[in-house]
């Protein structure tokens, strides 16, 4: 269990009118009628002092205040406390009060964006449990004092019947048979044929000659049974079948924002590594103190002091200066609007910068995977068939990450600027597999529009994805759900992990075995498709006509390219008063600011 946030500081006699109630105790607590408490504190004086902040403050003590200024007190005996979190220290203090059904559910919405906070599921989260997984229900539970089953019921009977609360209230129904009117409306009839069933399938049985396993495996991933197989209700399914339909209702970028807020609840960095990650990212001044050097030595057309020929690639594997893969996770997930997600196959990691007073400054980060196993676009451009994509797929990378740091990415076209160090970067991946690369794929993050148009001579736009992607639980949702796969499906999960797209294979098997129909689990959000050949006949090496030998590289003059381009994007931004001079580093978003954006949108 997490450590109570607050410690007593001392004890202390003030104003009553020097203090004042805290505001979430009237969204969180009904008020209540306190003609008892003032006769007691009337007749015995106040046993209990308030607990009050150092910025006087309550946090214990609302009836008792109430009570007091009733009874018109000047000076008050109070405890005076340090906390961390005044909403969880005020739902705390009121662990052991009488509380209603509803003040319990207010206490755990509010108690939960607290505890999400403290709790996480990030590397250093399990390693300050010593290891232990830390359930949210449960950790809840906990502190407001209720049973994990009552709290999850009211939870539940609030989302899909609110008005049998009240009822509960009155003491006209009990929680447990509230829970059960919920859970009926969610039962699925079993039609009952009787006899003829067990004719048929007796039929069936002598037919195929199925082994007992293949029966009872059958019946174990078949809806409505998979659910009586594996102690999962009619309810939890129907849960997961709305929390699908809502993010089916979000567009891309929407998605991304609610995803990304899902990433950084858990992602729960300590503040070294905070710092260790924000030292790496240069300044604005910085900045241009470093295209000052590049405009100059290009005016001195001496290539010695070139800064651009000095741009450093490095690898986690390089052990370079504590740029390891956990820094690379770590800055992937805080300076990147998109969420971080792995693919299968074969991948690399990049740190892109250069030297700044002997100090290594990040302008990006890369990471180059494994091209998925079927695409569209890049198989019809090709021309290939099975055998061919089998046996030369390798041959093609998927530029699966690619990350600007602010604001070098926005005031000098930053995302371009990586990219046109994929032929370097490339290079490294070829060492490590001893894998010919001849061409690299990537898609835009929303649309068919991307960072990479305006780069022709480069980046070949050559078509769209299909959009057809099952949609994926957000991370809490999913923990269950994965965990419910791999309890109960071991062999189909086994099965499915040697297959080209692992995740995907995954979900259709969940929502097949939960009786939903997948093809009606998917987004359209369509993305753009780019190719970046690195040899002008890569079609043909592809398609096994001629060998590595025959190859013709792709002559870009990069530098040339980019410094006018980015030169022209900074003066451009300049006139229109529009240039970023912040650095961008992703701690937490705001669930206020989520959810009023949300709301803007109708969502």
């Amino acid at each position: 269990m997490i450590n109570t946030n607050f410690v007593y500081e001392t004890w202390n006699v003030m104003k009553l009118s020097q203090i004042s109630p805290n505001p979430i105790n009237n969204e969180i607590y009904e008020d209540t009628d306190v003609t008892d408490l003032v006769k007691s504190i009337s007749n015995n004086g106040l046993l209990e002092p308030l607990v009050i902040s150092r910025d006087g403050i309550l946090v214990s003590g609302h009836r008792r205040f109430k009570a007091l200024q009733q009874l018109q007190v000047e000076d008050v005996e109070v405890r005076i406390v340090e906390t961390d979190n005044p909403v969880i220290t005020l739902i705390e203090f009121n662990k052991y009060r009488t509380k209603t059904n509803t003040d319990i559910l207010r206490e755990s919405r509010f108690l939960q964006e607290e505890l999400k906070k403290q709790i996480g599921k990030g590397r250093n989260a399990a390693k300050d449990r010593g290891g232990k997984r830390l359930s949210l229900d449960l950790e809840l539970a906990k502190r407001l004092n209720v049973g994990t089953t009552k709290l999850k019921q009211l939870r539940s009977i609030e989302n899909y019947k609110p008005e049998l609360i009240a009822d509960i209230e009155i003491g006209k129904i009990s929680v447990s048979a509230a829970y059960k009117k919920v859970q009926s409306g969610f039962s699925k009839p079993v039609k009952n044929k009787g006899s003829q069933f067990k004719t048929q399938f007796k039929k069936f049985l002598e037919s195929y000659n199925p082994t007992y396993d293949e029966i009872i495996g059958t019946i174990r991933a078949t809806y409505p049974y998979c659910l009586d197989a594996t102690g999962v209700n009619e309810l939890q399914r129907s849960e997961l079948l709305d929390h699908l339909k809502s993010i089916q209702t979000m567009s891309s970028d929407e998605l991304m924002l609610v995803q990304k807020k899902d990433e950084l609840d858990e992602l729960n960095l300590s503040k070294r590594e905070k710092n260790s990650a924000k030292k790496l990212l240069p300044t604005y001044e910085e900045l241009e103190d470093w295209n000052k050097q590049i405009n100059k030595s290009r005016v001195l057309k001496d290539s010695r002091t070139n800064p651009l020929d000095e741009i450093l690639v490095i690898s986690p594997e390089d052990n370079y200066e504590g740029l390891d893969t956990t820094m690379w996770g770590t800055l992937r997930q805080t300076i990147s609007s998109a969420y971080m997600q792995e693919g299968p196959g074969r991948t690399m990691k990049y740190f892109i910068g250069f030297k700044l007073n002997q100090q290594f400054k990040l302008l990006g980060i890369i990471q180059l995977s494994s091209s998925a196993q079927r695409m569209e676009s890049r198989d019809s451009l090709i021309g290939w068939d099975d055998q061919q994509r089998a046996k030369n797929r390798e041959c093609v990378l998927n530029m699966q990450t690619c990350v600007a740091t602010q604001p070098f990415g926005h005031n000098r076209l930053g995302m371009k600027f990586l990219c046109c160090l994929i032929p370097e970067i490339v290079k490294k991946y070829e060492e490590k597999y001893k894998q010919k690369v001849v061409a690299v794929t990537t898609t835009s993050l929303h649309g068919q529009q991307s960072a990479y148009q305006g780069m022709k001579k480069w980046v070949q736009s050559i078509g769209i994805t299909t959009g057809e992607m099952f949609i994926k639980p957000l991370r809490h949702e999913w923990r269950f759900w994965n965990d419910w796969l791999r309890s109960h499906y071991q062999d189909e999960m086994s099965e499915i992990q040697h297959q080209s797209s692992p995740l995907q294979a995954k979900l259709r098997f969940l929502y097949q075995t939960l009786g939903f129909n997948p093809k009606e689990l998917t987004h359209n959000h369509k993305r753009g498709v780019y190719m970046i050949p690195l040899y002008e006949n890569y079609i043909q090496f592809l398609n096994d006509e001629i060998k590595d030998k025959k190859l013709i590289p792709v002559k870009f003059n990069w530098q040339d390219w980019w410094v006018i381009k980015g030169r022209k994007r900074f003066e451009s931004l300049k006139q229109q008063n529009r240039l970023n001079t912040d650095q961008l580093f992703y701690d937490e978003i705001e669930m206020d600011y989520l959810s009023e954006w949300l709301k803007s949108r109708g969502l």
